[in-house]
């Protein structure tokens, strides 16, 4: 097995030309790898050069580290070279855990790693164990001022640990920790840069204009006065910057005045907004969190989460009735409580990988289930999820089957509101969009009639004509699945 011992170690014998062992003689044997050898491993040992006793030398502790097919070859000075039979070194138990893949590319305060860590179990010599889909990793901060977020607990496949989406909030040197049972391995030390200053720089040459009078509200809606806001393209491009608010005197709020530069980019081209926070070295997205009318004639009434377009000339808000745009998190975690049996659940929450085996990748055992309204896949140990349900919706709401209770754990976007997802008549199986829990006055669920009902497992509501909804679910929670018997085919609108 790779690096740990040979099981039998090699004896060499002194002999004269017809094969017999010459006893007196006490020459100095040593062995080394044969060249022709296809291995690629190193031989190692406490002494590869040995003095014959009575005209025999043997060896101990004696291995090779990597996997492959090998020849010894036994050498002593004025005698003729020996060789083994070929033998094979084999994978051998997991006895170490190694970062293959450091922590790297950019590494800024609050964003994902440019280069995500990945970490093998190995054997002794280093061998990746490949029969292993079942050990759990988790990776914590060793050393470093700040906290390490994203989904840090992930389970191997065919011997590899693969991490995505981490990143830590505060700038440092950091080294992290890799451990799974009573395996671990350190990272190699790292550092995180602060964000600074984006630099970002609006066009002066370009055909279009539209104005914007922004006021900047922070996550518990309190307006900043200062800080810088970028207004960009669908595409990343920057066509507009307000470095710095101006103080409306019969107000006295902090007001960014933006003028957006463009050509002939589509008029429904989506207009994206990002805003600096230097003092917290933070930047966060920004969007339509209050319903909002901006004036009569040209200004326009704005929905909650309702997306600004480009437009020629035209202007949202000014500074005595400015847009208002609240900060958003670039990433949020929704975490799920699962229990022994059946959890009815659903993902508010947008990644590049929606996979059932990237998103339920931690802490599964054989025979646990996730089944959709028309699908369902199993969990098979030393495999992982297998079955006709790979993806996962955020429209949907699905039912888990675990084994033992665990913590489910998603890291990604949230999705955008207001958000439209699609109903038929009869039962659906429908998630919850919002990232709190948010009554049933905020869902509109089509033409509803007398008799739809909205249920999770524990609990019911019904809608009355004339009165609305009634019953014991009240409100929908982040996470949970919910199905919905709707006597007409419609559109569900979450709003914001």
């Amino acid at each position: 097995m790779g690096g740990t011992a040979f099981g039998t170690q090699p004896v060499v014998e002194v002999q004269d030309a017809g094969g017999n062992l010459v006893a007196y003689h006490r020459t100095t044997v040593t062995v080394v790898k044969k060249g022709t050898s296809t291995g690629t491993g190193t031989l190692s040992g406490p002494a590869l050069s040995v003095t014959a006793s009575n005209g025999v030398a043997t060896y101990v502790g004696l291995s090779i580290d990597i996997v492959g097919d090998y020849i010894l070859e036994a050498t002593a000075d004025g005698l003729a070279s020996a060789e083994s039979s070929e033998f094979t070194i084999a994978v051998g138990a997991a006895a170490k855990l190694a970062f293959t893949t450091q922590p790297g590319g950019t590494l800024t305060v609050g964003t994902a790693f440019g280069t995500q860590p990945v970490v093998k179990v190995q054997d002794a010599g280093g061998n990746t164990v490949y029969s292993d889909s079942s050990s759990q990793v988790i990776l914590s901060k060793k050393s470093g001022p700040g906290t390490l977020s994203g989904t840090v607990m992930r389970t191997a496949v065919n011997g590899v640990v693969t991490y995505s989406g981490l990143s830590i909030n505060i700038a440092g040197d950091y080294v992290l920790t890799a451990m799974g049972g009573s395996l671990w391995a350190d990272s190699n030390s790292f550092s995180i840069a602060a964000a600074g200053d984006p630099n970002w720089v609006a066009p002066t040459n370009r055909q279009n204009t539209m104005t914007l009078s922004i006021v900047v509200k922070d996550t518990q809606g309190a307006e900043q006065t200062s800080g810088e806001v970028a207004v960009s393209l669908s595409n990343g491009e920057i066509c507009g910057v307000g470095e710095a608010p101006l103080v409306f005197p019969p107000t006295g709020r902090s007001i960014w005045d933006v003028t957006a530069a463009f050509n002939n980019e589509a008029s429904n081209t989506r207009l994206d907004f990002k805003f600096y926070d230097a003092a917290a070295d933070k930047m966060w997205m920004l969007a339509v969190r209050q319903a909002q009318t901006l004036g009569a004639g040209d200004f326009p009434t704005i929905a909650v989460g309702q997306p600004i377009n480009l437009e020629a000339d035209k202007s949202y808000g000014n500074a005595a009735n400015p847009l208002v745009l609240q900060m958003t998190p670039t990433t949020v975690e929704l975490s799920i409580e699962l229990q022994a049996g059946w959890k009815w659940i659903s993902v508010n929450v947008l990644r590049d990988d929606m996979s059932v085996s990237e998103l339920l990748d931690a802490g599964f055992s054989e025979g646990d289930m996730i089944k959709g309204s028309g699908s369902y896949s199993q969990f098979y140990g030393g495999w992982g999820w297998f079955g006709t349900l790979s993806t996962l919706d955020i429209t949907q709401a699905y039912a888990v089957k675990c084994s033992a209770p665990k913590t489910l754990k998603v890291t990604g976007t949230p999705v955008a509101l207001p958000s439209n997802f699609p109903i038929q008549a009869g039962w659906n199986w429908v998630g919850m969009a919002h990232p709190s829990p948010t009554g049933l006055d905020k869902f509109h669920f089509g033409e509803v009639e007398a008799n739809d009902m909205i249920k999770s497992q524990s609990a019911f509501s019904t809608y009355y004509a004339g009165w609305g909804w009634f019953g014991t679910v009240t409100e929908l929670q982040p996470g949970v699945g919910y199905k919905l018997q709707a006597a007409n085919a419609g559109t569900l609108v979450y709003q914001a």
